[in-house]
């Protein structure tokens, strides 16, 4: 146990199975899963059998690889990875995989699939996201989006986490553009980048980009990929009352059905 506590200290998490194989002999999975939980719960699932390792990574579509405590380390780096076990310790994901995909059982988990919209906004602008919000609450209490924005961060929380939770929950993400929005460093930096990714077609959200007010959308490289909503030359800034009520009417069904605009 002193050479595995050891190689954990370091984060030697290869070297494991290694260790227990040439020091614990035939016996080395008993000997070894429960005391390395106890010791390091962060580091570990509560799981001792390497067939219900492979078990649950196959149930989540994951080809398994290695002994005990590389599968351990295996399922564990993958349902921290998930938005749906975000705030589980390892006993209760534990609990989670023994309760709803006990060994034996072949039904593959499907997860919740994306389901809310992101909406992402310059504070200075906060009026358009009111009215947006306003066009998308029918929607909301007929239960058929779920809007997400950072008002619903609460005091305290990790905003940071929050943030990645709800992008990759997200398959519309809104972007309210103006000179403002371009100038956020917040936003630059904590928000597009998981937003305008290269497979962003493949991970399954759509960006609908809404200009407010005239502003170098054309030049930004990234943004630019993406149709807007309206045209460039016709932001939101010009338009009448009218216009900018059938402007967030089109946004709302096109976020009710981003498949069929």
């Amino acid at each position: 146990m002193l050479a595995l506590t050891q190689a954990i200290k370091v984060e030697r998490f290869d070297s494991l199975d290694k260790i227990g194989a040439n020091h614990l002999g035939p016996n080395r999975y008993s000997l070894r899963s429960k005391p390395l939980y106890l010791y390091f719960p962060n580091q570990f699932l509560p799981i001792s059998s390497p067939n219900h390792l492979k078990h649950f990574l196959a149930q989540f579509g994951k080809q398994s690889s290695g002994d005990l405590l590389a599968l351990n380390r295996q399922l564990l780096a993958l349902l921290q990875s998930l938005p749906q076990f975000a705030g589980f310790d390892t006993q209760q994901m534990g609990s989670f995989l023994y309760d709803c995909l006990p060994p034996g059982q072949p039904e593959v988990v499907t997860l919740p699939s994306r389901t809310k919209v992101f909406i992402s906004y310059s504070h200075k602008d906060a009026k358009h996201l009111e009215r947006l919000q306003i066009h998308l609450t029918p929607y909301v209490q007929d239960k058929l989006i779920d809007i997400w924005d950072d008002t619903k961060i609460s005091p305290g929380a990790k905003w940071r986490n929050e943030i990645k939770n709800a992008i990759e929950s997200s398959n519309v993400a809104v972007l309210l553009i103006s000179a403002d929005f371009l100038a956020s460093r917040f936003i630059r930096e904590n928000e597009l980048p998981p937003l305008l990714t290269d497979n962003d077609e493949e991970d399954g959200i759509t960006v609908l980009p809404v200009l407010l007010s005239p502003c170098g959308f054309d030049d930004h490289e990234k943004l630019s990929r993406y149709q807007a909503v309206n045209r460039p030359l016709i932001p939101l800034s010009k338009m009448s009352r009218h216009q900018k009520e059938d402007l967030w009417n089109k946004v709302a069904k096109t976020i009710k059905n981003p498949t069929n605009p």
